[in-house]
């Protein structure tokens, strides 16, 4: 386990997954080992997949089909079959970027912005 600015990174072998799983952390997977490692770990406890996210789609030819088998979205599709973790290590500025967006961006009633009014519906012009 790595641990950097407050962030735990677990990579995601069959026993970290499981681990992680009970200590409640959130785990990213990499890859093909590390996908299947994590299906493993539903097939064991099926709320594992509750704690998993996936980084990107492997190139190896069973990549998609077990992220798949899963139903875990990967947002990266980059060519990736690496095998060093580079997928998790692209992942993770997203992530602190989509946390830091969820917890300081204003909503619309901090900044007084009106409620959406869809005209067509009302049958009115605005």
């Amino acid at each position: 386990m790595e641990q950097k600015n407050n962030m735990r990174v677990e990579s995601c072998p069959l026993r970290r997954c499981l681990q992680s799983l009970a200590a409640k952390i959130p785990v990213l997977t990499d890859g093909f080992l590390s996908t299947v490692s994590g299906l493993l770990a539903v097939l064991i406890r099926k709320e594992a997949k509750d704690y998993m996210l996936a980084s990107h789609i492997s190139t190896e030819p069973a990549g998609a089909a077990v992220l798949q088998m899963l139903d875990l979205p990967a947002p990266l599709h980059m060519g990736m079959h690496l095998g060093e973790g580079s997928g998790a290590v692209a992942m993770i500025p997203l992530l602190r970027m989509g946390a830091k967006v969820y917890e300081e961006m204003s909503t619309f009633s901090d900044i007084s912005v009106e409620q959406y009014v869809d005209y067509q519906e009302k049958g009115e012009r605005p």
